[in-house]
This record gives structure tokens, C-alpha cells and sequence, in this order.
């Protein structure tokens, strides 16, 4: 249909009253819209209002909150935040890329990726077109429970949206959870993993605590895998533990791994390095970047350009 400009006009007008008056229109990427929300591809089960913002970028985005298999999973264990670009809530979009994020130790699902230091990552995220996922997990450390959510939220995700494949993101214990979902292969479609300061050596942990944070997640590491001591420990979480899985369990994967020298809460050498070293003779790809200053610093998150090239060519090549 061709518009006139009265008629432009007149329709414009009417899209100004849309908030009082019910009408739907498009917004300026073409996404449908009522009452300054996003009609075209429902998301269920949302806890709460979700809350829209714009990247850095100038990409118009959402978050929400939702329960995963509409509440039959109790508590945060049954609820994932998803970030979406407002151009992939449009019912004409197919397949969407996914990044599958795990958070450290003492953060939030819900707050983590809005940081300030890494509130850049998750906008050259949504900027590249990915939806991005945080579940809840907690203390979880990539225990059963842990991979569960991970399923869960996968599982909600493509019931919304077709998936042309998913990579993981993990910090700190995030990156243990990650490389948990690597070996145990948890879903069917990832095509790589962004590591970044990551705890992978778990049975060193006890063994080297030596501040209030060290001691306290060495505590929920036992209290994930319902051990009382060092030996119940390297027993019980054997078939996770990143670093106790043969180089084969890691065959054809591909990672990106950032870690730092100066880190003083996760050791360089007996993690992030010594893991490259033992995936790298079966892995498809393994590159790493050194970073600067403490755990978690802004290196860890930055030059994104690297780590979105990274989940693109790691998409690419699974195609």
C-alpha cells in the first residue's frame, strides 16, 4: 500500500495516541507494537514487567524474567533472564543465535550482566543479534542441578524462537559450569565457549583458600556436591570436574579463554592455562588472550570486537 503524506500524517498521529487509545504500530526497526510493547512473538511466563533499554550501541532491547517450564520447577531454579534485541521479537524473524551465560560465584542472574564494566559485552551481544541468557544457578558450581537450568532455559528459548545454534559465556565459576556443559555435551547445539577468569581446577580449591572468598566458595563447591571433606569432594564431583576429564571428552570443541596473571582469587596457571593445555591436542579451535588486573577486572570483558568475531566464526563454522 503507498501512503499519501496526509494519509502519513494522519497514521503518525494515530501512532503518537497508541499508549491511550490501543493501536498497534511498528516501531522504527518494523517490530510491531502496542502500547509501546512488542506484539509480534509473545514471551510467556514472565515474572513481572519487562524492562526496555537501549545499548550503547543505540539498539532498542528488552529484559525479562521468566520461568522456564511455567512453573513446574520451583524457586530461581526454574527461571532464566533473557536479553533480547526488540528486532527478534518480530514474528517474521526464523532463527535466532543464542549465547547461554553462567555467572560467578557471588553474582546475580538478573544483575550481573548490567555492570557497569560488563554492561559492554552484553550490548555488543544484543548489537551482534544474539539473544542472550542468564539463568539462576546459584552456587550450583556445574553440578547436576546446575546443568539442569542450563537445559531448562535452552529448552524455553526454542519454544519461543527457532535456534541456529547456541554458545556459552562463563566468568569465574560461570567458566567451570561452561566447561561442565562442554564435556557432559548438556545441549546438542554449541558451537563454542567464551571463558573469562574461570575456575576449572576444582580440587585445588580447598587446598588453596586464603581469604573470606577463597574459604567461601570453597564451602559451597563441597556444599554443590554433597561432600564433608577433600577426598568426598574429588569422589563425588569426578564426572564434572573440569579438569579430571580425559583431552577426548573435549574433542572438536571450540574456546575462547581470557585469564590474568594478577588474579589473586582464581591461579592462572593451574586453571585457565592448564585447561587450554589439555583440551588443545582434541579441540577444533582454542585460542587465548591474556589480561590484566584482579578477578573480574575490565579486561577480562573488554575488546569485544574479539569475542563477538569469536561466537560468529564459531557459528559459522558448526553451519
Amino acid at each position: 500500500m503507498t501512503l499519501s503524506r496526509r494519509n502519513f500524517i494522519g497514521l503518525s498521529a494515530l501512532c503518537a495516541l497508541a499508549p491511550f487509545v490501543g493501536t498497534a504500530c511498528s516501531s522504527d526497526d518494523g517490530v510491531e507494537q502496542r502500547n509501546g510493547e512488542p506484539t509480534g512473538r509473545p514471551i510467556p511466563d514472565q515474572v513481572g514487567a519487562p524492562t526496555a533499554f537501549t545499548t550503547s550501541g543505540n539498539v532498542a532491547a528488552r529484559k525479562y524474567d521468566v520461568r522456564t517450564d511455567g512453573g513446574a520447577t520451583a524457586g530461581l531454579a526454574g527461571r532464566t533472564v533473557l536479553y533480547v534485541p526488540d528486532s527478534l521479537l518480530s514474528s517474521d524473524v526464523s532463527a535466532v543465535p543464542v549465547v547461554m551465560t553462567a555467572h560467578g560465584y557471588t553474582d546475580d542472574a538478573a544483575t550481573w550482566l548490567d555492570k557497569g564494566h560488563i554492561s559492554p559485552m552484553r550490548d555488543a551481544m544484543l548489537e551482534a543479534g544474539y539473544v542472550v541468557v542468564s539463568p539462576y544457578h546459584e552456587a550450583t558450581f556445574g553440578n547436576a542441578d546446575g546443568q539442569s537450568r542450563i537445559e531448562r532455559a535452552r529448552s524455553y528459548v526454542g519454544n519461543v524462537w527457532d535456534v541456529s545454534g547456541t554458545v556459552l559465556m562463563g566468568f569465574s565459576m560461570g567458566g567451570g559450569i561452561s566447561a561442565v556443559a562442554l564435556h557432559r555435551q548438556t545441549l546438542p547445539d554449541v558451537r563454542g565457549a567464551f571463558l573469562t577468569a574461570p575456575l576449572l581446577d576444582w580440587s585445588q580449591v580447598y587446598l588453596t583458600r586464603h581469604d573470606d572468598f577463597t574459604r567461601q566458595a570453597s564451602t559451597a563447591l563441597f556444599a554443590a556436591y554433597d561432600a564433608t571433606d577433600q577426598e568426598s569432594f574429588l569422589v563425588n564431583a569426578s564426572a564434572y570436574d573440569p579438569m579430571q576429564q580425559p583431552a577426548s571428552a573435549y574433542a572438536g570443541i571450540r574456546a575462547l579463554v581470557r585469564s590474568s596473571p594478577e588474579d589473586t582469587s582464581i591461579d592462572q596457571t593451574t586453571n585457565a592455562l592448564a585447561w587450554v593445555d589439555l583440551v588443545r591436542v582434541q579441540a577444533a579451535e582454542v585460542d587465548y588472550t591474556e589480561v590484566t588486573g584482579e578477578h573480574g577486572s575490565d579486561s577480562h570483558f573488554g575488546n569485544t570486537d574479539e569475542i563477538i568475531a569469536f561466537f560468529d566464526q564459531a557459528m559459522a563454522a558448526s553451519n
